[in-house]
């Protein structure tokens, strides 16, 4: 997903641009190898728990929030997941 300018930095920063419609940022970076450790850090909003909502993922693996409650969960394709039983504060805030 390319930058689009924003609110940061005199509204000339590089954060993605997402315009509330099935967003999500996904990389091709390869971060889900086996046996590899990684750190992964943003910001989220949710309107909604109506609707699945991806918070990071790509062809490999996906961490979502799925509709109809306040769940994390962690969906490797390949192999068993997690889930946190309502995990995320709830909707209309910045988590």
């Amino acid at each position: 997903m390319g930058g689009a300018a924003g609110p940061l930095a005199d509204s000339s920063d590089v954060a993605p641009d997402l315009d509330g419609s099935n967003d999500y940022i996904s990389t091709g970076l390869a971060p889900f190898v086996n046996g590899s450790v990684r750190t992964f850090e943003g910001w989220a909003w949710r309107d909604t728990s109506t609707t699945a909502d991806t918070l990071f993922g790509g062809t490999t693996a996906l961490l979502y929030l799925p509709g109809g409650g306040q769940n994390v969960e962690w969906y490797p394709r390949n192999s068993a997941g997690a889930t946190w039983v309502a995990a995320w504060p709830g909707n209309g805030q910045w988590v």
